[in-house]
Parts: structure tokens; C-alpha cells; sequence
């Protein structure tokens, strides 16, 4: 939600706000421009201190005392960004404290007494002391995908998650993972209770606030279980709301269409359809936009080019369905032993780090109400039977008055079937001749090539698929920022 460059030689000068950013001496603070964030600029005794998120400051501090880093770390109501600055009256040192909620990325480098941080991958890229590629989270990255992980792909590269805080002085860098708070754990019902009706209330008020900003909002609208919700709860907090949904091709498409038909209809939203397959994944990769960021979403551009494409113009808030499978899951704040602390499972805030950067670059902020912490809570609070087999979803969408044609439909509507037709199709020898992981010896090609070549004959397994790509997203991103 914010770029910045700070010099530790700056971080006694006062601050000066202007429209777009906070400068003092040469350095820089730029919130992402948006009508869906406020920031606020406070003078202390020994610096400054800057607030960037959804709303106003939580704590705004009284007097001359400074706030507490870890207030922000805690506060799970609206994403945001504090920092300090220090260096009138001690030395150097700036602190980042990310609140306990959130979905949009922050990377951090570093260079001499420079710290630099965005949301933009390529603006840290750009900045680390070596353009190299980081082995071991490469090697990671093509075992596992995406993870909570502090380490990125090139050297000298972070992440800084939600409920984080850095500290950056003459020392270098360093982090504190967030806190594990209290867990809630499954429990009964009372008689009578209405659970479908509090959950649409919740996920209604997660994105409440944000409608009330938003001049032209969306939400993505593909017709299934969390995105209808979604799509039900942001109806009820605004009576002007856009969507679109991508359409799949063949008699999965044909239903796709009946049911979404019979969900707008039941909305009266203001609808846009695209094709989900004319860019397909391997294809998209030659596309500079998808090489922009590891981070990222394997159907990008559909996506994007869809919000381009919708005949509402000027959107500025996109609300997704990202975090409603993990709803539905036990156990969801466990993390692997080589990814960063957190309370909302690592795969939501993944996937919406991932997602975020394709709607950010077009102007849109991107909201993510089902990996809401109160969200999140109360869904762990339910019974498991009342989240298994999606449940849930299933009674919230039925007492909506959706259709039990809607809620079973024949067919699963998903995109493997036309991943696997591109994967059949796709020379993947030709376009790894050279390769900067082979080169750096990260991993060795041999072996998965001769997997691909053989499932020209034999089939295209997600497995392998997944592999296939992973090895090349990473080969595009090492080649447009590594030497």
C-alpha cells in the first residue's frame, strides 16, 4: 500500500506533506493512490511518525509520547502501514509495524543506510545490492509455489507480512514475526441460532467501510460458493455494485452462464462476462505484465483484462472471494517449519498478496472480506459439520434464494481442463534452451523435461502442470531483474 526510500542520513529532517507523498530531506513516503486510504503525518520528540491504511489512525498518540509498534501489530479491523522515524534526539532508525490484517504486499530491501519498501516487486528488485537469485528460496518456491516466506526469490529481498514489524538502522534489517494470539475453536450451537444470517453480516461489515468510499465498486463473480457470497453480502452493504466473471468454454461454460444469469439477475448488479481461455497461462508469459512480479495469479490476464474491458469506468475497489476455502478447514493457522508466523491461513494471504498486484496497477484496491479476521473467527467457532462440504456456503446461498440447481450443478466448473489442452500443446523444450535457474544451478531440467515430453503422449497430470509452470514463471522473472 506504499512505496518508499528512506535515508537514514534524512531521518532527523522534518516532514513535509504534500497530495502524493511525505518527503523529509531526500527521502520519500508514497501511500498507494487510492480514495480507500488516509494518511496522517505526527511529529513526536525524536522524529515522526506516519500512518497509512483504511481509515484513520487506531491509536493516535496524546502529547509528545510516541505510539506503540505493537498496538498496530495487533489490530485486525482495517489494513494498514505505521512507521517511525527516528533521529532528532537518537539514533537513526526506522520501524514498520503492519496491522494484524490485510491482503496487499510490502517488500523490503535495503542498500547502505537506503531502506526501500513497496508493494511493487520490481521497486525492490531494482534496489537490491545484487541481482542474483536467492537458490534457496528459488528452490522453495519451485517445490512448494507461493508461501508465507520472509526470504524472496532474489537476494537481499523480503516480505513483510501483516502483524510484522521491521526495524532498519545502522545495524541492517531485521524482523519480529507477528504474535500467535488466542486460537478460537469449533463449538456448539445455541437453539435458534441463525448462522448464515451473521455470517453474510459479518463478511457485509468487513467490506462495509470500503463501499462507502468507493465511487465505482466490483466484485469478481465466477458463480462459485465464495464469490456468490460475497457477492450477496457487498449487495446488501451498497445498491451500486459492478461484476464480472470469466467464462469457461464447452457445456461447463454453457452452465457457468445459466447459473451466474440467475445470480445477477437475483443481484441486479451490473454484469460483464470474458472468455477465461483466450490467454492462457504458458501463453501469458510472454507477456511483459506477467513477468513482473512471482507473486502473482496464473490467470492474470483474463482477470485484467476483464476489469479493463467492463463497460463501468473509473473502478477503484475489487472485492474477491479469495480466503473462502480455508473457511471450511481445520487447523488453518499451523504454518510449514519454513514460513513466517500468522492467525489467517498462509494460503489466503498468499493468494491475496498474489492477486493484488494486477488490480493495484490499474488504480483498484483490492479487498479480501472472507480472510477477515472476525470472519476467520467466527467461521472457526462454528461446528465441523456445519463447515464440511462447504455447508455452510450451501444454506447461506440456498436462504438467499438461489435455486438447488445453482447449488448442484452438473458439472465442477474450474480451469485445469483447459490448462491441460495448453499444456499439450506447448513446446516447453524451445522455450527453456537457455535458463538462468538451470545456469545457477538451482535445479536441474533434465529430468522435467523429459516428464513433459512424455505427457504429450499420455496426459497432462495438475501435477506436473503445476511444476511446469512454476519452473517457467520463475525462469521469466530471474531473466527481467537477475544478470
Amino acid at each position: 500500500m506504499l512505496t518508499l526510500r528512506i535515508d537514514l542520513s534524512d531521518a532527523g529532517c522534518r516532514p513535509a506533506t504534500s497530495a502524493a507523498a511525505v518527503g523529509f530531506g531526500d527521502s520519500y513516503v508514497e501511500p498507494f493512490a487510492t480514495n480507500q486510504l488516509e494518511t496522517s503525518v505526527r511529529e513526536s520528540a525524536d522524529g515522526a511518525e506516519i500512518w497509512i491504511g483504511e481509515g484513520p489512525d487506531p491509536f493516535p498518540a496524546a502529547g509528545a509520547a510516541p505510539s506503540r509498534p505493537d498496538d498496530y501489530r495487533g489490530h485486525a479491523v482495517h489494513e494498514g502501514v505505521k512507521l517511525f522515524v527516528s533521529g532528532s534526539d537518537a539514533p537513526p532508525a526506522v520501524s514498520i509495524a503492519r496491522t494484524g490484517t490485510g491482503g496487499t504486499p510490502l517488500y523490503i530491501t535495503s542498500h547502505g543506510r537506503i531502506l526501500y519498501a513497496s508493494w511493487r516487486f520490481e521497486h525492490a528488485a531494482q534496489n537490491t545490492p545484487r541481482k542474483r537469485p536467492n537458490k534457496e528460496a528459488c528452490r522453495l518456491y519451485l517445490a512448494h509455489g507461493d508461501g508465507q516466506v520472509r526470504e524472496q526469490v532474489i537476494e537481499g529481498m523480503f516480505m513483510l507480512w501483516p502483524g510484522e514489524r521491521l526495524v532498519f538502522d545502522d545495524s541492517g534489517l531485521s524482523f519480529e514475526q507477528a504474535a500467535r494470539p488466542d486460537i478460537v475453536l469449533p463449538n456448539t450451537l445455541t437453539e435458534s441460532a441463525r448462522v448464515t444470517e451473521e455470517f453474510l453480516y459479518l463478511v457485509a461489515e468487513a467490506m462495509r467501510p470500503n463501499l462507502a468510499r468507493s465511487n465505482q465498486p466490483i466484485v469478481e463473480l465466477s458463480g462459485g460458493y465464495d464469490s456468490s457470497c460475497v457477492a450477496i453480502a457487498a449487495r446488501s452493504a451498497t445498491d451500486r455494485l459492478n461484476s464480472y466473471g470469466l467464462v469457461h468454454q464447452g457445456a461447463m461454460g454453457i452452465q457457468q452462464r445459466k447459473r451466474r444469469r440467475e445470480l445477477v439477475d437475483l443481484l441486479g448488479v451490473n454484469d460483464f462476462e470474458f472468455p477465461s481461455w483466450e490467454h492462457t497461462p504458458l501463453a501469458s508469459l510472454e507477456v511483459p505484465e506477467c513477468s513482473l512480479t512471482l507473486v502473482d495469479d496464473n490467470h492474470r490476464l483474463p482477470c485484467a483484462y476483464a476489469v479493463d474491458a467492463h463497460p463501468a469506468k473509473g473502478l477503484d475497489l475489487i472485492l474477491t472471494g479469495v480466503g473462502g476455502d480455508e473457511l471450511t478447514m481445520e487447523n488453518t493457522f499451523q504454518r510449514r517449519e519454513w514460513e513466517v508466523a500468522g492467525n489467517v491461513c498462509t494460503s489466503a494471504l498468499v493468494t491475496a498478496a498474489a492477486r493484488a498486484d494486477m488490480f493495484m496497477r490499474r488504480g483498484i484496491w483490492p479487498k479480501n472480506p472472507l480472510a477477515a479476521q472476525a470472519v476467520v473467527d467466527f467461521c472457526r467457532a462454528l461446528p465441523a459439520k456445519l463447515r464440511s462440504g462447504r455447508l455452510l456456503n450451501i444454506l447461506t446461498l440456498a436462504r438467499s434464494g438461489l435455486s438447488d440447481g445453482f447449488l448442484f450443478p452438473r458439472y465442477l466448473e474450474h480451469y485445469g481442463a483447459g490448462m491441460q489442452h495448453e499444456a499439450a500443446l506447448y513446446d516447453f523444450d524451445a522455450q527453456l534452451t537457455e535458463s538462468i535457474v538451470a545456469d545457477y544451478g538451482i535445479t536441474d531440467l533434465t529430468g522435467l523435461l523429459r516428464r513433459a515430453r512424455e505427457a504429450g503422449h499420455g496426459g497432462f497430470s495438475y501435477k506436473l502442470i503445476f511444476e511446469l509452470f512454476t519452473l517457467l514463471k520463475l525462469e521469466k522473472v530471474l531473466r527481467r531483474y537477475c544478470s
